[in-house]
């Protein structure tokens, strides 16, 4: 507020209900009053409840003295309950003076819907009364201020609830894709580790198959002939060769229409019959050989 006006109730007021001008109620009036004036508030508030409590408790001059004093000491709180009891006089003047202080206590506890409403009261005893006048103003106009501003708070807090839950969301949306990636990483490695073991299943039975095929593909070793001679060996060989050109002859002979040989099959029969003979010579005089052993008589 740009001034408050405190109207201090003059001591002839107060004197006159006693109906003396020296006594002990006016010395503690006018002390109070000094130690107002001089800015001792806490002093004179001291002061004015002795006296209102020695003399005269219901007096309604007193107590708006005693709210002056405490609102100066800047407690509002107890100067607000003293200016309430100032109402109902019958003094216009008095009531009005309860009444502003009564505002003014309000207003700086920024109760301004109060003081609006202690300050038009005010205005119904005394309309032309300035000071009131203006701090109605003031009051309004801290009225709407504090509507905005916490009409404003309001939305800010809206505002930052609503971004605190989108900071929420976007954290749950987060640790649920970070799941499922854990989840995809997991399921790639099971898979991984799947194939591998497949993989590996697969090689060695490609290796079993490989060493089964190599030993299929091992040729067989044909048993060496034990004991005979060359000759005999030879012998053996001719007869078989023998027997495959006849075999073959009789074939031959078989698949012909007119049942008789050819001069080429004749020729291979007759060189048969004679490596036959030949054979058959040779291994005779090998097995007279072996018979009839030449000893040395020397």
């Amino acid at each position: 507020m740009k001034r408050i006006a405190i109207h201090i109730v003059p001591l002839a007021l107060l004197l006159c209900w006693h109906g003396a001008w020296l006594n002990p109620f006016k010395e503690k009036v006018e002390a109070a009053n000094g130690q107002y004036e001089e800015g001792l508030y806490d002093e004179a508030a001291r002061e004015y409840i002795d006296a209102a409590g020695t003399y005269d408790p219901e007096s309604p001059e007193l107590r708006v003295n005693l709210g002056n004093a405490l609102y100066a000491a800047g407690d509002y709180i107890s100067a607000a309950s003293e200016y309430a009891k100032v109402a109902g006089t019958g003094k216009p003047q008095l009531d009005m003076q309860g009444l502003y202080g009564f505002g003014n206590a309000k207003f700086q506890q920024e109760d301004y819907l109060g003081a609006i409403d202690a300050y038009e009261r005010a205005l119904r005893l005394a309309p032309d009364d300035e000071d009131t006048k203006y701090n109605l103003e003031i009051a309004r106009i801290r009225l709407k201020e504090q509507l905005d501003q916490n009409k404003q708070q309001q939305q800010g807090g809206n505002q930052d609830k609503s971004q605190q839950n989108n900071s929420e969301e976007s954290e749950q949306q987060d640790q649920e894709k970070q799941n499922q990636n854990q989840e995809s990483e997991q399921q790639d490695q099971s898979s991984s580790g799947q194939q591998q073991k497949q993989e590996d299943q697969e090689k060695k039975e490609d290796e079993q198959n490989q060493n089964q095929s190599g030993q299929d593909q091992q040729p067989t070793a044909t048993p060496t002939p034990t004991g005979g001679s060359q000759a005999e060996q030879e012998d053996k060989q001719q007869q078989q060769d023998a027997q495959a050109s006849t075999q073959e002859q009789q074939d031959n002979g078989e698949e012909r229409e007119d049942g008789e040989m050819s001069e080429a099959e004749v020729q291979r029969f007759l060189d048969a019959m004679e490596r036959d003979e030949k054979n058959r010579r040779q291994k005779q005089r090998v097995d007279n050989s072996r018979r009839h052993p030449v000893e040395k008589d020397w």
